[in-house]
C-alpha cells in the first residue's frame, strides 16, 4: 500500500512540472491569440508607413510621424494586454518556459501556437471553401446538399469580397426576398469557424429570432459538416462553450443577439460581423441610437482587418 501511494505521489508531481496538469489548451490557445494579435499589427504596418508617406514631403517630419506610428503601434499591442501579468503574453512566456523544461512533451505545441498565430490567413476564399465543404441540410433548406456557387453566380463575388485576401471591408447587400442573402452569410460564419478564426457577431432583428436562426439554421449546418463537428463541441459535453446564443470554437466565438438588445450589441469586440434581415431592426434600440451604428462600433479593435456583411 505505502509503494503505491509512494507511486502516485511521484506520477503527480511528474504530471505537475511536465505541464499535465495545467491547462495546456489554454496556454495554447492563448500563444495563438498573441501571435494573431501581433500578426494583424504587423501587417498594418505598410498600409499606415504609406499614408504618412503621402502626406508630408519634409524628410525630417516623415521621420518623426514614422516614429510616432511605431510608438502608436505598440502602444496598440500593450491596450491589447499582451504584456500584463496573467494575460496573453505572461501566459505564452509561461507556455515557453514549459517548453524549454519539458520539450518532450510541449515543444509540440509552439508552433502550433504561437507560430500559427503569426502565419497569414489563407488564400482560399469564402466560395471556394463554400464549393468544397458547405452542405445544406435538409432540416433548413428547399435543395438539401452539396452547396455549389454556380447556381447561384451572382453570390460568388460577394462572398470573396469576405475572405480575407480581399481589401474590401464593408459588404452591403441589397437585395429581394430569397436570393440566398442568409446562406451567403452563413457559408461566411463557416468559414470563418473553419479557417479564419476569430469573434464573430451574428444580429438579427431580436433575440427571440436569433435564437431560431441558431437551432434551425446554424445548427443543422454544423451538424452536416464534419469540419465545423470537430471545432464546435457538442452542447450536451461538459463546457462545451455550445449554447443557443455562443458557439465557441478553437481562437474563436460566434455571438448571436438581437437589434433589439443594446446590451446584446456591446456584448464583445467582433473581427466580423453580420448583420442579417436590416430593414427591420428599430432605428433606435434602448435610447442609445442605431443598432448597426452600436454593432459596427464592436468592431473598431480591429478596424484594418474587419468584415461587415449586411
Amino acid at each position: 500500500m505505502r509503494e503505491a501511494f509512494k507511486a502516485k505521489l511521484t506520477k503527480l508531481e511528474y504530471e505537475e512540472k511536465s505541464g499535465k496538469l495545467t491547462d495546456a489548451s489554454k496556454v495554447k490557445e492563448d500563444a495563438f491569440k498573441a501571435g494573431r494579435i501581433i500578426r494583424d499589427e504587423l501587417l498594418a504596418i505598410p498600409d499606415r508607413m504609406a499614408d504618412v508617406l503621402a502626406a508630408e514631403e519634409d524628410p525630417g517630419k516623415i521621420a518623426e510621424l514614422l516614429q510616432e506610428e511605431l510608438e502608436a503601434i505598440l502602444n496598440e499591442l500593450n491596450r491589447q494586454k499582451l504584456f500584463h501579468p496573467g494575460t496573453v503574453l505572461s501566459n505564452f512566456l509561461f507556455y515557453l518556459y514549459l517548453t524549454f523544461y519539458v520539450p518532450t512533451l510541449m515543444s509540440p505545441l509552439l508552433p502550433s501556437g504561437f507560430f500559427a498565430g503569426l502565419k497569414p490567413d489563407t488564400r482560399l476564399t469564402v466560395s471556394q471553401w463554400a464549393d468544397q465543404k458547405r452542405i445544406l441540410p435538409a432540416k433548413a433548406a428547399k435543395e438539401a446538399g452539396r452547396w455549389r456557387t454556380a447556381r447561384t453566380p451572382y453570390l460568388k463575388e460577394i462572398m470573396d469580397c469576405l475572405s480575407p485576401s480581399s481589401p474590401v471591408e464593408q459588404v452591403i447587400f441589397m437585395k429581394g426576398a430569397q436570393v440566398g442573402g442568409t446562406e451567403c452569410g452563413n457559408n461566411w460564419l463557416g468559414y470563418v469557424i473553419d479557417h479564419t478564426p476569430g469573434p464573430m457577431m451574428y444580429v438579427l432583428p431580436t433575440l427571440d429570432l436569433a435564437k431560431r436562426t441558431s437551432k434551425q439554421r446554424i445548427a443543422p449546418m454544423i451538424e452536416e459538416m464534419p469540419s465545423l463537428q470537430e471545432k464546435v463541441r457538442d452542447p450536451r459535453s461538459r463546457d462545451s462553450g455550445n449554447t443557443l446564443l455562443t458557439k465557441e470554437f478553437p481562437n474563436g466565438v460566434l455571438i448571436f443577439t438581437g437589434a433589439n438588445s443594446a446590451a446584446g450589441l456591446r456584448s464583445m469586440p467582433a473581427r466580423f460581423l453580420f448583420m442579417d434581415e436590416v430593414d427591420a431592426y428599430d432605428d433606435d434600440v434602448d435610447g442609445e441610437g442605431s443598432p448597426i451604428n452600436l454593432a459596427i462600433k464592436r468592431t473598431a479593435t480591429f478596424s484594418r482587418n474587419r468584415k461587415i456583411l449586411m
